[in-house]
């Protein structure tokens, strides 16, 4: 696929522009899923994530596995906030989900005490049990240093 025959990109501010406005099987539009927000290029009748044609726009193919915005922004498609990742390393740089009812990734309360738990390379670990959120937090922090998370880990 030509990307660069019809559509423009800046790396500085991660923004793509249809050079051809007037073709309308090839043209930039907005796709939003449940969780977070992307931005995708709709290209002979298929959708493509926009960050996933960036790599290809830069280096010349497709990625292999997955593409990480750095900030956590989906829609931050600037250079500097892509980069190509295994689905283990993608893991380590994941949003605390909205529905996470203590604010901190892997810290639930159950009766009364906050439980720290972290789940790395597939085995979910339990840090332990503690009396308030901010010795969980820490608690939680340590073992994401340890682990090697990515330090946006865990953040809205």
């Amino acid at each position: 696929m030509d990307l660069s025959s019809f559509v423009t990109y800046n790396k500085d501010t991660g923004r793509i522009t249809t050079i051809d406005k007037n073709r309308p099987k090839e043209r930039v539009r907005f796709f939003k899923s449940s969780r977070c927000h992307y931005k995708s290029i709709f290209v002979n009748g298929k959708d493509y994530l926009s960050h996933r044609l960036i790599f290809l726009l830069v280096n010349g193919h497709l990625p292999k596995t997955h593409v990480d915005h750095i900030n956590g922004n989906g829609l931050d498609n600037r250079w500097v906030n892509i980069r190509e990742v295994t689905q283990a390393e993608n893991n380590l740089n994941k949003k605390v989900y909205r529905c996470n009812s203590t604010g901190v990734s892997g810290v639930t309360i159950r009766d009364g005490r906050y439980r720290v738990r972290i789940r790395y390379k597939g085995i979910l670990y339990n840090v332990g049990t503690y009396k308030t959120l901010e010795e969980a937090r820490k608690a939680r922090e340590v073992k994401e240093i340890e682990f090697g998370f990515h330090k946006n880990h865990g953040k809205r």
